[in-house]
């Protein structure tokens, strides 16, 4: 019997009997296991009006409320899961990304603290409570919770790349570089960390490692736009006019609809083209919701053109 008929099946019988909270439940975990989100939440909200004990079912709604993005009720679902049944690890655990996602990192911090107390193993939990403790910028206790992270999992890229985030705060370029290498041993195809490293080449006056590193993390995520516009801007520094434009027009060629790519290109067409500076100025404006210069600027200068 596949998923659908299953569904069909328990419909039936709740049909015959609404009350039938066994069944309910069964209902909404394979609604939920199939991606029908909305119809699971439903029956575990009936089931709740029923009975509103049971960890398990808030801890199965905090999960398709997070799917929905709905990180409000969420967390309620979560507070309410390990409210019922304080040893839910994983619903402290849940909570505690919820938390992190809200920006609460001190709350997140509880619920870690409180996973890692019955499992100081998981890689996981110490990742994030590097993150919240990264967020807090308390960077000696990042760092510890990172390094514990990688110890237990050596392979884990994102403790790796934050970690590196942290001795480039703390002034170890040195040490920031081997855990972005680290990184690209792993995975070789992630373009932040061949973008942090464009940075630390470019800080350190080396443009051509800096244009290496950045062709890189276009290459990887030709959508970056961070990456076009340090890009453009390290070329135009150096002097290489052909080259800043001919990054505009690749960025513009797949990130069509940002302002301050836009805006560069005006700049470019300033002393020589003033038609092509107004378009690019009318684009920049059309597109003021990615402009990091205040609107009223780009309307100055075009009713000067």
């Amino acid at each position: 019997m596949n998923y659908q008929d299953k569904i069909k099946s328990l419909q039936a019988i709740l049909k015959k009997d609404p009350n039938d909270i066994k069944i309910r439940k069964t209902l909404a975990l394979l609604l939920s296991e199939n991606g029908f989100t909305q119809e699971a939440l439903a029956h575990y909200t009936y089931v709740c009006q029923s009975d509103d004990t049971d960890s398990s079912v808030f801890y199965a709604m905090g999960i398709l409320y997070e799917k929905l993005k709905d990180f409000d009720n969420a967390q309620k679902s979560y507070e309410k899961a390990v409210d019922i049944a304080p040893d839910n690890i994983d619903a402290f655990y849940n909570l505690g990304l919820v938390y992190t996602q809200k920006n609460m990192y001190k709350d997140a911090l509880k619920c870690f603290q409180h996973v890692l107390n019955h499992d100081d193993k998981d890689e996981n939990t110490w990742f994030n409570t590097g993150l919240c403790y990264f967020k807090l910028e308390d960077l000696a206790q990042a760092r510890e919770y990172f390094e514990q992270a990688i110890e237990l999992n050596p392979e884990d890229i994102y403790a790796y790349f934050y970690l590196g985030n942290v001795f480039i705060k703390t002034g170890d370029n040195t040490n920031a570089r081997s855990c972005f290498y680290n990184v690209l041993k792993i995975s070789p195809d992630y373009s932040w960390a061949y973008y942090n490293l464009a940075l630390l080449d470019y800080n350190e006056g080396n443009i051509q490692g800096a244009a290496r590193n950045l062709d890189n993390t276009l290459r990887y995520n030709p959508k970056d736009i961070e990456a076009y516009k340090i890009y453009y801007k390290i070329m135009r520094k150096a002097g290489n006019k052909r080259r800043a434009r001919d990054i505009l027009t690749i960025g513009l060629r797949n990130c069509p609809d940002n302002g301050d790519l836009f805006y560069y290109l005006s700049e470019e067409f300033k002393d020589e083209n003033k038609d092509r500076q107004k378009e690019a100025l009318t684009l920049a404006l059309k597109n003021y919701k990615t402009l990091s210069v205040p609107p009223e600027l780009i309307k100055q200068k075009l009713s000067e053109i």
